[in-house]
């Protein structure tokens, strides 16, 4: 899931309640797909580092914190009760990751 499938329709709805003559077009992507479109866009909503490659004059704003956890089945070694585990102790196991391009790969 993107911010653009969990959140957007909620600003949308809002948005649209205060200005309903006010058009709004939306696109969907990873965020290597959001940064290349930034020139074309008025606001882009992004998971992640943007990277380096920003259009000149584009400001980045963090607007908020998302909180990434692990899912596993309840016989498996992390599903000992912990609140929490590190980078290096997640690397021993194999991960299911987001696709290439996205923030939080």
């Amino acid at each position: 899931m993107t911010p653009a499938s969990y959140v957007l329709p909620y600003l949308i709805a809002a948005f649209h309640k205060r200005y309903p003559d006010v058009a709004v077009t939306t696109i969907d992507g990873n965020t290597s797909d959001i940064v290349a479109a930034l020139a074309a866009l008025d606001v882009a909503l992004v998971e992640g580092p943007t990277g380096h490659n920003l259009p000149l004059g584009t400001t980045v704003t963090a607007w908020r914190e998302d909180e990434i956890v692990a899912i596993v089945p309840s016989n498996h070694p992390l599903a000992d009760g912990r609140d929490s585990a590190t980078l290096d102790v997640l690397s021993q196991y194999l991960l299911v990751l987001r696709e290439m391009g996205s923030g939080v790969r």
